[in-house]
């Protein structure tokens, strides 16, 4: 319910930019971990992370807001995009043959889904900068990464028997730069206290290739900044932004 503003303006033109046109590649959905219906995950790939986050992102830039994907492909439904959301609503279910169709033909039908979908959306305009709203999302999406990432890393590290992670540890990289950069840019020229914890906190984020190695290695240097950590942790938007 918060007003529209740069952050929700970066957030969905950054998933349309990295889907389409042709580059989401359904081959590099890893399948590590699929141990049953290998054509059944593609199909899922290719409805739940190619067309419905772009759907998602599209409905987002009419000022749409939705709980999630499945919701959006639900309740945005301009004239003449219900048979799309309605086709990847129900991938599994089968045709009038009984049978789901194969993940190429599903690929394909995304393809003209979302070419569809965009003539939905306004041209990019820049949002009205709101400033201070902004400025203390960005603080709390970027505490919200570093809250999730210890328990995440912990599990990339020691999971269950039969359960790979290495390609999860390699994707992490492209969320911590992104992060780093954001505390850098809220750091500015480091005149307050919240903008020189900023930048210290942006100085404990690896912005590498990651490696098992450097995550053990990341979580044993948190540990041991664990003051600049929790004083990281323990501002609110308000602190940020006063």
């Amino acid at each position: 319910m918060a007003p529209w503003c740069e952050v929700d303006e970066r957030f969905y033109r950054g998933i349309l930019q990295a889907r389409l046109g042709g580059r989401y590649q359904l081959a590099a959905d890893s399948t590590d971990n699929v141990v049953k219906d290998i054509t059944a995950y593609r199909r899922h790939c290719v409805a739940w992370h190619y067309l419905a986050p772009c759907w998602f992102a599209a409905a987002l830039a009419t000022r749409t807001c939705c709980p999630g994907k499945t919701a959006v492909l639900t309740q945005w439904r301009p004239d003449g995009l219900d048979v799309y959301a309605e086709l990847f609503l129900r991938h599994s279910e089968g045709g009038p043959d009984g049978r789901p169709c194969s993940p190429r033909h599903l690929l394909r039908a995304a393809h003209v889904s979302l070419e569809a979908a965009m003539r939905r959306i306004p041209d990019a305009s820049r949002p009205p900068d709101t400033g201070k709203e902004s400025t203390g999302t960005d603080w709390v999406m970027t505490a919200g990464m570093r809250r999730v990432r210890v328990a995440r890393w912990v599990y990339y590290l020691n999971p269950p028997s039969g359960v790979a992670t290495e390609y999860l540890i390699r994707r992490e990289p492209k969320e911590l730069r992104s992060a780093a950069q954001t505390l850098y840019t809220l750091a500015e020229d480091g005149t307050s206290p919240a903008q020189r914890l900023a930048a210290r906190m942006a100085g404990l984020i690896p912005t590498g290739p990651t490696t098992a190695d450097t995550l053990r290695a990341t979580l044993a240097h948190w540990h041991r900044q664990k003051p600049i950590v929790r004083d990281f942790l323990s501002l609110t938007p308000d602190d940020v932004t006063p």
